[in-house]
């Protein structure tokens, strides 16, 4: 298979007879294999990171989602059934559409899989070029080098690992930068993706969006939900929202909370506890950390200085 030339592989061949540094992951799996944290899991988006030692580990083929693989340690992982595919520390793997892969890894190695619905993907494609996604437009390919492609990953991946609570909304944003990013190996996608720019929604259904929001604060929300309610795809929405209001979803989302949360904390008597619960935050550490990264000082702080 010819590897597209935007993204060179390393000339990384399969020794012969490689360490024996790792386990059988299907004899083993307690041993071979260590899940770093729980797998996040967004309408759109799940991520989760590994470290293991493994030899010839079969990767199912998930039909609802694209895999994305980022090594984070050193050492060299080799696909077995793809002559000289092989991937480093640093280096992006994508699975592709068309079925399972086989893993070998030199040494114990840690590396993180994004997965992106393919029902997002489709959308996006067929959104930006108005044809069906197939799998030209997802293209395997082992060892990439893309800095800017990593970047956006280690990002999203430090948000879905971060010790406050990710709304389903923030990881359904990421699923969108990271869906656009991978079909932008295409240079025909990435004309069309600058051309397809379309309008903002209307201001009906910017209302109708808005008015639920306002009411539902202390519901879960998601690009699914919002955008049914405006009436267009998730994708169309995600795009359209920010043009037509200057923030995403989840920042309009985290803005009401943050509004409502204050005006609680000035004009009732509710603790801070119960101000978090009713405006929609998970917790009060997690609104205790919003309201420091947004406005510098605590609730208890915001609280103190309102009711002076």
């Amino acid at each position: 298979m010819t590897k597209p030339t935007k993204f060179p592989s390393l000339d990384a061949k399969r020794p012969s007879n490689p360490p024996r540094a790792y386990l059988d992951i299907t004899e083993t799996p307690e041993l071979a294999l260590v899940s770093d944290n729980a797998v996040h899991e967004a309408s759109f988006f799940k991520f989760v990171s590994c470290r293991g030692c493994f030899e010839s580990v079969v990767s199912d083929y998930c039909p609802d989602f694209e895999t994305i693989v980022l090594q984070t340690s050193p050492g060299v992982i080799y696909r077995d059934d793809l002559q000289d595919h092989s991937m480093r520390y640093g280096q992006i793997a994508i699975h592709g559409m068309e079925g399972g892969s086989i893993w070998t890894a030199d040494s114990c190695v840690s590396f993180s899989h994004f997965y992106v619905s393919r029902e997002l993907l489709g959308e996006i494609v067929r959104v930006v070029m108005d044809r069906d996604i197939t799998p030209d437009h997802l293209p395997v390919f082992t060892g990439a080098i893309d800095m800017d492609f990593v970047s956006l990953l280690e990002k999203s991946s430090a948000t879905a690992n971060s010790s406050r609570q990710n709304s389903t909304l923030e990881l359904d944003a990421w699923a969108v930068l990271i869906g656009e990013r991978l079909l932008q190996r295409a240079p025909a996608f990435v004309n069309r993706l600058q051309s397809s720019k379309k309008n903002g929604l209307s201001d009906r259904q910017v209302a109708i969006v808005f008015e639920w929001v306002e009411e539902n604060l202390r519901e879960e929300n998601s690009i699914k939900l919002l955008a049914s309610l405006s009436g267009v795809s998730p994708y169309h929405f995600s795009r359209s929202f920010k043009l037509a209001t200057g923030k995403s979803p989840h920042q309009y989302v985290l803005s009401r909370r943050m509004a409502k949360a204050c005006e609680l904390l000035e004009k009732s008597n509710a603790s801070i506890a119960q101000v978090a619960y009713q405006v929609g935050f998970s917790s009060q550490a997690h609104m205790t950390d919003v309201f420091k990264r947004k406005l510098g000082v605590t609730p208890a702080q915001f609280k103190n200085s309102v009711s002076t």
